[in-house]
């Protein structure tokens, strides 16, 4: 399965709504307008989807409950930890309260890196949720509802069966959990990607201010984006920067033997 092809975990509905679309296929292509009617739709009727996002692959579901906790059992989280969203760029607004960034945050600058990153790539970011995020899907941060959303980037191909779904589904966010395998590492349990590296993330909470009184906006993971891809936007805002120490190291891409 490529990057530009999904799955859809398999039941009956599926199975013959796809042999009736194309008894030769078995799997869904993105950039097949009827295949991603078809995906869309079994995600909004319950089941999860495989796919590929930008340079990654994750499981896909509905932002409802029950959807949330077979996403967390499928990836060996707990089931009722908050699953990442995903939405695309044009609804961020939507499960966003921008106004409750930390103070002396702009609304607009935010934004405005927000928009120049994705479109270099795919970006996980922790912002404060909106109202309409349900509580299964948010964490608490210094006294304020977060939201960690994944983003995929502009170019990338799962952006039309994204935004189908959300069409179908009257939602602007699904639940979404990176495709990972999980591995012992000295008696320490770790989730790795299957498939090059995860998105880089940024947090817009816990921010603090250097000497200047300039934001410094932590750097949660260093995956998909260069460093100095994300520190040269943050810095044409004149915004600063902190490494967190689970980003001091770059994720590496995985090798194929």
């Amino acid at each position: 399965m490529t990057a530009g092809e999904t799955m859809i975990a398999r039941d009956a509905l599926m199975v013959d709504e796809v042999e009736a679309a194309d008894s030769t296929v078995s799997v869904l292509r993105l950039a097949h307008p009827a295949h991603r009617e078809i995906a869309a739709r079994a995600v909004v009727a319950g089941s999860v989807a495989l796919h590929g996002f930008a340079n990654i692959y994750v499981l896909t579901a509905s932002s409802d409950a029950g959807a949330s906790e077979r996403l967390n059992l499928l990836c060996g989280r707990s089931p009722h930890a908050p699953a990442w969203v995903t939405t695309t760029p044009e609804r961020l607004d939507t499960v966003t309260d921008w106004a409750v960034l930390p103070e002396g945050l702009d609304a607009w600058e935010a934004r405005a890196v927000i928009s120049e990153l994705v479109a270099s790539g795919p970006l996980g970011l922790r912002l404060p949720a909106s109202v309409g995020v349900p509580d299964h899907l948010v964490s608490m941060h210094e006294g304020v509802r977060c939201v960690q959303v994944m983003l995929a980037g502009v170019a990338c191909s799962s952006g039309g069966f994204l935004s189908r779904t959300l069409d179908i589904a009257g939602s602007d966010l699904l639940a979404i959990q990176p495709a990972c395998r999980v591995v012992a590492d000295q008696g320490v349990i770790v989730h790795e990607p299957v498939h090059h590296r995860l998105p880089s993330v940024l947090s817009f909470q816990g921010v603090r201010f250097d000497r200047r009184n300039r934001p410094l906006i932590p750097i949660q993971t260093h995956g998909s984006l260069a460093l100095e891809r994300m520190t040269a936007v943050l810095d044409r805002y004149d915004l600063g920067h902190v490494v967190l120490p689970g980003a001091q190291r770059r994720l590496a891409a995985r090798l194929y033997r």
